[in-house]
């Protein structure tokens, strides 16, 4: 017959306890209580061995407690009830073992006893039994999850790594290893900023930072450098990994490979600000240049931009003679020309035929900026081998120096008209216009 939980009543505990709640609570324990008694016979089961097993507890009491263990198990069940029994009051050490539930089947168990046999209120080995299916299922899944992050870890196509709170590499897939030029082996523990070439470290550092302190953002573009100094551009999105506590365990940090894209943009932008046939910039490049050098020197107070407008002598008569091919010809070894009598830091453009634009930068001087129209001049005004003909050439040069607020076609158009002045006065020629 079923013995309620009312004939538990340990010694002491309703000292402290107001009447009837120590039953409630053991009745209602999260973990399944059972008492066995000397003869190993179940003297009581709480409510939650009914709901963990599914059995009736007016089924099983008063029955052997070696029926409910699986047959495997019955043995070191019976060697820890004797145990338990013989070595007088106290916790014993744990066990696990199989308890069958009403479907036949056998769910894991861990069992705590306590032999309270002397205890006149409950004469018996009380067990708490804590149901390990769950564990075992939480642990199987976390198991399977582990694997499935090593194998996408592993096998991904984009380069990956375990980032440590010091924003080291804990451990990385053969992608990054591939992309760094060098071995997973002699990356470990690297810092990762190691790999970002120095100019976009400042960059890599404030967004790791970040993203160690769990602060969403958007990925970011760097480049890194590998063991034979070849750039790769690498969009790097960075996520924190906590433990169950909040606390910080590692990041992830994904590298996708887009140097392709970085390539292809670069052909696109140099496409659309140079010139196809002389590879210099074109009307739209060098106003983008102009703009750029305009605005840094404007707040200097002196000459903020020179442009040379250059359209050469005879080009028409070059190209009706000897046919378009020989036209072109002309017009790159012109530009070379003129790349060449040039400073490194000024900009040459074609805006189109046989007009050329240069713009100063740095300007010192109206006179440097005449001397320096002068000698493109003098490089222009040499004979030129085509296939069909040597040919001389010449050009008509303009220069235009504005110290105001002109934006790029007011300078263009005074270089413009000065240029067309000289070509009227018969070429080969150049002539200064300062907006003061």
């Amino acid at each position: 017959m079923y013995v309620g939980p009312d004939f538990w009543h340990p010694a002491g505990v309703e000292a402290n306890l107001p009447e009837g709640v120590a039953d409630v609570v053991v009745e209602h324990m999260a973990d399944m209580v059972l008492i066995v008694d000397s003869m190993g016979r179940l003297a009581y089961a709480n409510a939650t061995g009914e709901i963990v097993l599914g059995w009736s507890r007016e089924d099983w009491i008063g029955r052997s407690a070696f029926d409910l263990v699986h047959p495997d198990d019955v043995g070191s069940a019976a060697e820890s009830l004797a145990t338990a029994s013989a070595s007088g009051p106290g916790i014993k050490q744990p066990i696990e073992l199989r308890i069958r539930t009403a479907d036949g089947d056998w769910r894991p168990v861990e069992i705590i006893s306590s032999n309270l046999l002397d205890e006149p209120t409950v004469r018996g080995l009380v067990i708490v039994a804590r149901d390990l299916g769950a564990r075992d299922v939480g642990l199987a899944v976390a198991e399977a999850e582990r694997r499935r992050f090593e194998q996408v870890f592993d096998r991904s196509p984009f380069g990956m790594a375990l980032i440590g709170d010091r924003a080291e590499i804990v451990r990385l897939n053969a992608a990054l290893a591939h992309l760094s030029g060098r071995s997973q082996a002699d990356l470990a523990g690297t810092p990762m900023v190691d790999l970002v070439v120095a100019d976009d470290r400042d960059r890599f550092e404030e967004f790791a930072a970040l993203g160690l302190e769990g602060v969403d953002q958007e990925p970011v573009e760097v480049r890194l450098v590998d063991g034979s100094d070849v750039l790769r551009w690498v969009r790097a999105s960075l996520s924190m990994i906590q433990g169950e506590d909040g606390a910080f365990l590692h990041a992830v940090l994904q590298c996708e490979d887009v140097t392709e894209e970085h390539v292809l943009r670069e052909q696109l932008l140099y496409a659309a600000t140079h010139d196809d046939l002389t590879g210099l910039l074109n009307r739209p490049g060098f106003q983008s240049v102009y703009q750029h050098v305009a605005s840094r020197e404007r707040s200097h107070g002196g000459p903020v931009a020179a442009l040379l407008f250059i359209d050469l002598d005879g080009f028409k008569q070059v190209n009706d003679s000897h046919g378009h091919e020989a036209g072109d010809l002309l017009l790159e070894l012109v530009a070379g020309r003129i790349r060449r009598t040039v400073r490194t830091s000024d900009a040459v453009a074609r805006i189109g035929g046989d007009e050329f634009l240069v713009l100063l930068d740095p300007v010192v001087s109206t006179t440097v900026a005449s001397d320096l129209a002068e000698r493109i001049r003098s490089a222009i005004h040499q004979p030129v081998e085509l296939p069909t003909a040597i040919v001389n050439i010449s050009a008509s040069i303009g220069v235009s120096v504005s110290r105001g607020t002109d934006d790029m076609s007011d300078g263009l158009n005074r270089a413009d008209a000065a240029a067309y002045q000289v070509k009227r006065d018969g070429g080969n020629g150049v002539a200064v216009v300062d907006a003061t």
